[in-house]
């Protein structure tokens, strides 16, 4: 998305009503074409249901964001992504199923990850693949700070889960010390 003559990797926040709300531009560039600018500010939100972040893709690497977003407030965390197997990351390099596998470990521990370390939930969503799109991790999830409520792999569809927000108080509340 373009603001200000400036190409940003943006996602939008649209409420019931259909109107944007808020904007978050990606602050950690990985894979972004050159002309791609990194965004400056934390995405946090008040909706009707609570308070939200918005991470998007290589974001999910940063701990000192999602502590950010925790410091200020947030219950959930949406976080929009392509994460792709990269060859070049993995020996010998060509494409290699174990590979893939491997990445998709990466891709749900830092999920885990950032759900526990922060005692909030993670949404995780990736595109499905196609036949040109051999790279491509196809994996979705709804993630509390101790397990993947639920998840999606290698496949299109909806997943929905309904999520208890006082869960978070109550975590807080055991881990004094993490928050």
């Amino acid at each position: 998305m373009t603001v200000k003559g400036k190409v940003y990797n943006m996602a939008v926040l649209i409420n019931r009503e259909g109107k944007i709300v808020g904007k978050y531009k990606k602050m950690h560039l990985m894979g972004d074409s050159p002309e791609v600018k990194a965004g400056k500010k934390t995405g946090v939100f008040e909706t009707d249901f609570a308070k939200i972040g918005i991470a998007i893709c290589w974001d999910l690497n940063f701990p000192s964001l999602f502590r950010r977003m925790k410091q200020r407030g947030v219950e959930i965390v949406f976080c929009p992504t392509y994460w792709k197997y990269e060859a070049r990351a993995h020996h010998p390099i060509v494409y290699n199923e174990k590979h893939k596998k491997r990445e998709l470990a990466t891709l749900k521990s830092l999920v885990m990850a950032r759900a526990f370390e922060n005692l909030f939930f993670v949404v995780l969503c990736n595109p499905a693949k196609n036949e040109n799109q051999k790279d491509l991790i196809s994996y979705s999830a709804i993630c509390t700070p101790h397990k993947i409520l639920k998840d999606i792999k290698d496949k299109e569809g909806l997943i929905v889960e309904e999520i208890k927000i006082n869960e978070i108080g109550q975590l807080e509340k055991l881990y004094k010390e993490a928050v």
